[in-house]
């Protein structure tokens, strides 16, 4: 029996009943069928992947140890989340979305933590409108990225999108990451901490290539 991914996910939108083959090839290519959701055009995709993620709750509560969501199936849903485009309305539902999302991630019920998911919080923080409130959210994930040792380059450049340059030099004094070209030896040690070995290359060694820095231009690649 051939499942295509498409059909999965239209099963599941349409909450039509779905057995343990369904969930089982849902588990297994999990991350397939939210990316295709989250590439998607749909403004409702955020509401559509946390629909995918409820059933799969509930099919593993049921026994069905096989749907157990995992953390790159909630940093996708953090994608679509993400990537958004809608009216207000539609943006902002996305971010509530992002935020059960990313708080059931810190939790570690569902996975637990890492730079990927922290990085495309704070993109989805971009769907928040500017103003004091969004910079001390931002501020207080930043600060925890840190704490938890999870901090990147993607992080430091979805940083700098989001505040502005005088509250962006004083959260980073200290360091060189507020403004021109940024190389991942140039984060703090102790922020870097919990990255995987091959993102972080030891401080005597030379530099890294191209690939490993960054500058204060917006760059097309996010996705």
């Amino acid at each position: 029996m051939a499942l295509s991914i498409i059909q999965v996910r239209d099963a599941i939108t349409r909450n039509d009943s779905i057995d343990h083959y369904i969930f089982f090839a849902l588990a297994h290519g999990q991350y397939l069928v939210i990316n295709a959701i989250a590439k998607s055009e749909s403004p409702s995709k955020a509401e559509e992947a946390e629909a995918i993620l409820h059933r799969m709750r509930k099919a593993y509560a049921d026994g069905n140890l096989d749907a157990k969501p995992n953390t790159r199936t909630l940093s996708t849903i953090l994608n679509a989340c993400a990537y958004t485009d809608g009216n207000e309305r539609e943006k902002m539902a996305a971010f509530k979305v992002s935020r059960r999302v990313f708080k059931e991630v810190l939790g570690g019920d569902s996975g637990n933590p890492n730079q990927i998911v922290f990085a495309t919080f704070l993109k989805c923080c971009t769907l928040v409108p500017a103003g004091s409130k969004r910079d001390e959210l931002v501020e207080s994930i930043f600060h925890d990225c840190c704490k938890r040792g999870f901090v990147d380059l993607k992080v430091i450049v979805n940083l700098r999108r989001l505040l502005s340059p005088t509250t962006l030099q004083k959260l980073l004094e200290g360091t060189v990451l507020a403004r021109g070209m940024v190389r991942i030896e140039d984060i703090p040690s102790e922020w870097t901490v919990n990255l995987h070995n091959r993102d972080v290359p030891h401080r005597h060694k030379r530099a890294q290539p191209r690939r490993n820095i960054i500058s204060g231009s917006r760059r097309n690649s996010d996705r």
